[in-house]
């Protein structure tokens, strides 16, 4: 039990030197995040508990398409994950969370200046954290059309008698 004891302080002091790295280079977030993660879990082994959830990877193939007064945003599903969007009207942001928690790996964003550019991240989060974010996609969208172009059919309000002989089914009574 003192050796047990021992081990769980000695992966504590590896968290706090992971963390205290991290906080120091924080261009190597997420490298430093699963190593943490790593030790995180050899503690938990070494004391009898569950091994916590990693962070999710990074979602791939994120494609938008400019509409009518709306974006349209797809990517690939990353397993047991929600996701973040995240929007800029600049080439490589700072972006905004426009959308937290989506279950579904696809979101309409219609609030838009139609003619602006606007550039889109997603991220993937998780009990264990939040994932990078994606690669950048970007779109513009268009104006709302003025409805000119519509063509039908006009058809004259005619009553239609049923021939006599015509049975309805089961329900009608003569």
């Amino acid at each position: 039990m003192m050796r047990q004891a021992n081990a769980a302080r000695a992966l504590l002091a590896r968290i706090q030197a992971a963390r205290r790295k991290r906080e120091a280079d924080a261009g190597a977030c997420n490298q430093d995040a699963w190593t943490e993660h790593a030790v995180a879990r050899q503690m938990a082994e070494a004391i009898g508990e569950a091994a916590p959830q990693p962070p999710p990877s990074a979602p791939t193939g994120l494609t938008a398409a400019g509409g009518p007064a709306r974006v349209s945003l797809a990517w690939n599903a990353v397993p047991s994950a929600s996701y973040n969007v995240k929007r800029s009207t600049q080439n490589g942001g700072p972006y905004s969370t426009i959308a937290s928690l989506l279950a579904s790996p696809s979101y309409e964003d219609s609030n838009v200046t139609p003619g602006t550019t606007y550039y889109y991240v997603v991220s993937a989060s998780n009990s264990g954290g939040e994932s990078p974010n994606s690669s950048q996609a970007s779109a513009t969208p268009t104006t709302l059309s003025s409805g000119t172009g519509l063509t039908g059919n006009y058809f004259n309000n005619i009553t239609l008698t049923a021939p006599a002989a015509l049975t309805l089914g089961p329900y009608r009574t003569p």
